[in-house]
This record gives structure tokens, C-alpha cells and sequence, in this order.
């Protein structure tokens, strides 16, 4: 009944009505010209010198007037179906392509840490080659493990020094702004060829950093050195801000009169071979 008719109309889809519409209109486009050709045929019908080739005209006209409204309405449903399946096709491409961008995203950043620990076992490469050279020279020595002077202890202080160092110097990948003239100037300060535009600028610009703050520190130490060495002949004498000065010029006195004593009484052995020399 109509009231059923009414709901089932309701439940349908926007593209399940506009097809529906469309039908409507390519059945009353093509019986519209069936019925003019039938008109023209009545019409005709009473002129008795009218042909039965002009009446056949008239039929198949009609015909291929249903024909084509037929195929048109054909044409619409697959243009439909093929304009869903682009849709689909579309959305599957975007996904694909946001996928992409998070995996170049995280495949940049394991690649700054990657570059980032390098760097770091670079570091603790080179200073422990540079301890080992320094532990060779002194023989016949066992310090233990809690002391400061062993090659362990001081590996681990090394290690603490380039957290802490990493810790200062870091530049975050999504940092907002560079003072590209002052890194400019830092990396031509100490002969870098990296440039403010090169992929890796800001792997080299925590090395750079590093460097510089360490040469800051031995400035500022061998400054301290050089002009806390007056006042510090009497022990007494010796302020609590000059006792590491102190101490250094004391060790070096030591050191230079040991080696007197043992150039003075041909001393070979082994405790002397133990003591540090300049």
C-alpha cells in the first residue's frame, strides 16, 4: 500500500534515491517521445492515403527512443560505480601515504640517536685509548676498585662527564629556531666544513658544542692555575679557594725533586718506577 511505500522510500540512500529519480525521469523522457510518436500515429490514422511504411517509421523510432534511454540510464550506474570504487581507491592511497610519513619521521629520529651514539663511543673510544697510554707508563701499580686513581673508576667518570655534557648540549630534532649565524660562526671557529643547510648539521652541532664547552673548561681551569700560585709557598698561608692549586704546584715540586733524588743516587727501583713524571 502507499504508507508502505512511504517507509521503504525513507530507509533508502541518497544514492539509492537519485538512481531511483533517474530512472523515473529516462522511462517518462522515453515513453513521453513513445507517446508523441503514438500521437502522430493517431493523428495519422486518418488520413487514408498514409503508409504502412510511415507507420513502421514511427514504431521503430519509438523503439530507439526506449533503446537509448535505456542505455543512458546503463552509462549512469556505471559511472557510479566507478566514480565509488576512485573514491576508495583515494582514501586507500592517503592511508598509505600518512603511514609513509610517520615511518620517514621515525626512521629520522633513529637516525639522530644512531648518530648520537656514535659519537658517544667515538668519545669513549678515544679516551680510553688515551688512559691506556697513560696507564702504561706507570707500572707495578694495583689501585682498587673504589679508588679514584683506577682505569675503571675512571672510565666511569668519563662516562658521567659525557651524560652530563650530552645533557647540556643536546639540540632537540623539533627545535623551532637556530641562530644559524652563530652556529655559522662556531663551526668555522673550529674548522668544520658542515654547513647550516647539510642533513647532519645538528649531530655536528652537538659535537661542536661539546668541544667548545670543554675548551672553556681547560681555559677557565689553566687560567685559574696560572694566577692562583701566588701566596701558597706557606701551607698555612694556602686559602680554601687556591687548595687545588696547590696541590698541583706541590705534586710538581714533588715530582721534580724525586726525579733529582733518583738522578743523584741512580735509584732503579721499582717504588721510584711508580711515581708520575712530567
Amino acid at each position: 500500500n502507499l504508507n508502505e511505500l512511504i517507509n521503504y522510500l525513507k530507509q533508502m540512500t541518497k544514492f539509492q534515491i537519485k538512481t531511483l529519480r533517474h530512472i523515473f525521469m529516462t522511462r517518462l523522457y522515453g515513453y513521453s517521445h513513445f507517446a508523441s510518436y503514438l500521437s502522430i500515429f493517431h493523428h495519422q490514422q486518418d488520413d487514408t492515403n498514409k503508409s504502412d511504411e510511415d507507420i513502421e517509421k514511427i514504431v521503430y523510432e519509438g523503439t530507439m527512443a526506449k533503446q537509448e534511454a535505456e542505455t543512458k540510464l546503463e552509462n549512469h550506474n556505471y559511472l557510479n560505480d566507478l566514480n565509488e570504487r576512485i573514491n576508495n581507491l583515494q582514501k586507500d592511497n592517503d592511508e598509505l601515504t600518512s603511514k609513509l610519513k610517520v615511518a620517514q619521521i621515525q626512521l629520522e629520529d633513529n637516525e639522530y640517536k644512531i648518530g648520537i651514539l656514535e659519537t658517544e663511543i667515538n668519545l669513549l673510544q678515544e679516551q680510553r685509548n688515551f688512559n691506556n697510554v697513560r696507564i702504561g707508563d706507570v707500572t707495578d701499580v694495583e689501585w682498587r676498585d673504589d679508588d679514584e686513581n683506577n682505569s675503571t673508576q675512571l672510565v666511569k667518570d668519563i662516562k658521567k662527564l659525557n651524560r652530563a655534557l650530552n645533557k647540556i648540549t643536546e639540540v632537540k630534532r623539533n627545535v623551532k629556531e637556530i641562530k644559524k649565524e652563530t652556529v655559522t660562526e662556531l663551526f668555522s671557529s673550529l674548522g668544520c666544513n658542515t654547513t647550516i643547510k647539510d642533513k647532519q648539521m645538528k649531530l655536528v652541532l652537538v659535537a661542536a658544542l661539546q668541544q667548545k664547552l670543554i675548551r672553556c673548561i681547560i681555559d677557565n681551569a689553566k687560567y685559574y692555575f696560572e694566577h692562583a700560585n701566588t701566596g701558597i709557598s706557606q701551607v698555612q698561608n694556602i686559602s680554601v679557594d687556591n687548595l687545588e692549586a696547590a696541590i698541583l704546584f706541590k705534586t710538581e715540586d714533588l715530582i721534580k725533586l724525586t726525579t733529582r733524588f733518583e738522578d743523584t743516587y741512580s735509584v732503579t727501583g721499582e717504588n721510584s718506577r711508580t711515581l708520575p713524571t712530567t
